[in-house]
């Protein structure tokens, strides 16, 4: 694409249909003026100036979203208010003191070649306002305008999990009102604004071309279609968003899914989440991860999830007994250990937000109520264990394999990568506690953590965090979605001596390769891919 053709589909991509809003938005088009230096993928603090031709949306006179041109590449630029550190005189000197200003972030970069630019390009405007999957760095989170119901971008032109997580957060219907939207019954987006079933939502959007034929936002999926299941989209929710800052959109959701669906349903719904929280806080335990403990919104989960399973379950399914055991188990686990009083993180605390700066203070503490269990359903979840008791040690851990060309502070959107992993040592401890004996056969296969190296960038996400947790994991496979993500067919991807090396069920190797990061990442379906792949192993991404 040139800068012609870029010139001409900018302003579409900022058009006043593509968002959802409860905030006044205004488009402005032209040069802009302003400080600009990027280092490794971020803005800095610089007093260089430069003039670029930027398509914005404004809040208030703020740069909220935009899309700038400089030279041969397109930035994708937010605008959050934050704490920051001010200079100013003193008798003594120049000092600096705290105060809140509206800062711009870096959220992607992309030249003007990349194909299906258009396309990458809004993905990546969706990015800016929802986050990503797992935001690691302050310009991964969420815009804080989405998380508090704000503002929405491109809701017609996402996953099913995204749209339902955009209607509660912003409409907050009753769960019938969500259903009969589902169902076709409603969801009209008229020229006025957004509207449910005696629910309404303004757009209050000034000065945005709007197009001949306005597509819907918040437009209903068919419920015959693959996608079409409301209890399915709510599952998906779960794989996209992001529990920071903790608000009461978790409770609303699953209000929402106890009302509209049997209690059979959703108890197998609840369950298979509460398996997922579990495997999560094994591998990220709070004592070691999540700087500490003090961002525990998974531990909040866990306890939104156990007690409402309590509540509809008769446990009559392996899973339910599954879930309600290792519920049980991290519950006991966590029991007591102090945290905030609200979820929170060096970099949520940086934010402003419309509660006010939570404090770091470890004022509470975790399950501090007790929570009554039934027996019966505890001791059949135990000899359900002779069928199988990887679940009793199971972590899934986090990686990124091509993030390896990612300069050390440079953000990174290259695929995250979920892997099984099992520990002998931590199924005897939970073991124990279930039933006071020690058990001598609790060994299963896998890939030892010996044959897996870490990455080479710092702080980076990788297999090897497992080795904090305990020495005797063994990775057992890689979850088949991040595996078809990548196009590979095998059981489990891992860092080795040699490369990066799909193995198959045996845990041989099946394909090694070394990957070539010097001419840079491309973008593809929203995530950074590297340009060159080994030849004939993996082919380049187009």
């Amino acid at each position: 694409m040139n800068v012609n053709e870029f010139r001409r589909i900018a302003p579409g991509l900022l058009t006043a249909e593509r968002f959802a809003s409860r905030v006044p938005l205004e488009y402005r088009q032209g040069l802009q003026t302003l400080p600009w230096e990027r280092f490794q993928g971020r803005l800095v603090a610089t007093r260089q100036m430069r003039t670029l031709e930027s398509w914005s949306v404004f809040t208030d006179d703020r740069e909220l979203l935009s899309l700038k041109l400089e030279d041969d590449r397109v930035h994708i630029v937010r605008g959050i208010e934050s704490y920051t550190h001010q200079p100013h005189d003193t008798p003594e000197g120049i000092q600096t003191r705290e105060s809140s200003c509206w800062q711009l972030e870096l959220i992607a970069s992309m030249p003007l070649t990349t194909p299906n630019l258009e396309r990458e390009l809004m993905l990546g405007l969706q990015r800016a306002v929802w986050g990503a999957r797992l935001p690691l760095t302050p310009e991964e989170s969420p815009h804080p305008l989405f998380s508090f119901g704000l503002l929405a971008y491109g809701v017609a032109d996402t996953t099913p999990g995204r749209r339902v997580e955009t209607w509660l957060r912003m409409l907050r219907p009753t769960p019938q009102a969500l259903a009969a939207a589902w169902k076709g019954a409603s969801g009209f987006v008229g020229e006025q604004g957004l509207s449910m079933p005696q629910l309404s939502l303004r757009n209050n959007n000034r000065g945005i071309d709007r197009p001949r034929s306005p597509t819907n936002p918040l437009a209903p999926l068919d419920p015959y279609s693959p996608n079409g299941c409301l209890l399915a989209a709510m599952r998906q929710v779960f794989d996209d968003v992001s529990l920071s800052p903790w608000t009461d959109f978790i409770p609303l959701l699953l209000d929402a899914a106890e009302s509209l669906f049997p209690p059979g349903d959703v108890a197998e719904w609840l369950a298979s989440l509460l398996l997922l929280v579990t495997r999560h806080l094994t591998a990220y335990d709070l004592h070691l991860f999540h700087h500490r403990g003090e961002n525990y919104p998974d531990a909040l989960l866990l306890e939104e999830l156990l007690v409402r399973l309590l509540r509809c379950s008769r446990f009559d399914t392996r899973r339910q007994r599954a879930a309600l055991r290792q519920g049980w188990l991290l519950r006991c686990e966590y029991a007591g250990h102090t945290v905030p009083a609200t979820p929170t993180s060096p970099g949520e605390r940086m934010r402003v937000y419309p509660m006010g700066r939570i404090p770091a203070d470890r004022t509470r503490r975790l399950f501090d109520v007790p929570l009554s269990i039934p027996s019966e359903a505890l001791r059949a979840s135990i000899e359900d264990l002779q069928n199988g008791f990887e679940e009793l040690g199971a972590a899934v851990f986090l990686d990124r394999p091509y993030g390896d060309g990612k300069q050390p502070v440079e953000p990174d959107a290259t695929p995250i990568v979920a892997s099984m992993a099992y520990s002998r040592a931590i199924a005897l401890r939970r073991w124990r506690r279930l039933t006071g004996e020690d058990h001598s056969d609790l060994t299963l296969p896998g890939l030892p953590l010996t044959a897996i190296t870490p990455a080479r960038r710092p702080a980076s996400l990788s297999l090897t965090d497992a080795a904090r947790v305990s020495s005797d994991f063994v990775f057992r496979r890689t979850l088949p979605t991040s595996l078809r993500r990548l196009g590979l067919k095998g059981t489990l991807l891992a860092r080795s001596s040699r490369g990066l090396t799909l193995y198959d069920d045996q845990y041989q190797p099946l394909q090694t390769w070394q990957i070539d990061y010097s001419p840079g990442y491309v973008w593809r379906d929203g995530l950074e891919y590297p340009i060159l792949w080994a030849s004939g192993v993996c082919q380049r991404p187009d």
